[in-house]
């Protein structure tokens, strides 16, 4: 399977949203740790490092900049892959998310393929046959 039970952070305000990620990605047989927040994500980084981090950009306590700035000023090298229901094109905050070293930047609502692709890519692989869809519908968050 592609996860080989690697452990992924999801750091998301929406909890539908966190829940349906988790789902999905648990079915392709990764581990999956949620945190509703920046902060929260900070402190699970702290117990126990994951493969991959996938972050909202807006979030209401500490937000997706702040924590991959934090992650970044720790000298992890965990890709992290950023999601936003704000436009990304052609703002300040996708130059922000890029300096900052995110491997990719999904807006929402996203297809599950493109999850898959972003994530196979930031971890060095590449995708399964079919493209390994994620059990999620077309109207994902």
């Amino acid at each position: 399977m592609l996860g080989k039970k690697r452990l992924i952070l999801i750091a998301e305000d929406d909890a539908d949203l966190r829940e349906t990620l988790q789902r999905a990605l648990s079915a392709l047989d990764f581990q999956v740790a949620l945190a509703p927040g920046g902060a929260e994500a900070l402190r699970q980084i702290e117990a126990n490092p994951p493969a991959i981090i996938i972050t909202d950009i807006y979030m209401p306590d500490t937000d997706g900049f702040e924590l991959i700035n934090e992650v970044r000023k720790r000298g992890l090298l965990i890709p992290v892959i950023a999601i936003s229901g704000r436009q990304f094109t052609g703002y300040a905050p996708l130059l922000s998310a890029r300096r900052l070293g995110v491997d990719a930047i999904l807006e929402k609502p996203f297809r599950p393929a493109a999850l898959v692709v972003a994530v196979c890519r930031a971890l060095g692989e590449r995708p399964e046959p079919r493209g390994a869809e994620l059990p999620l519908d077309d109207n994902s968050r």
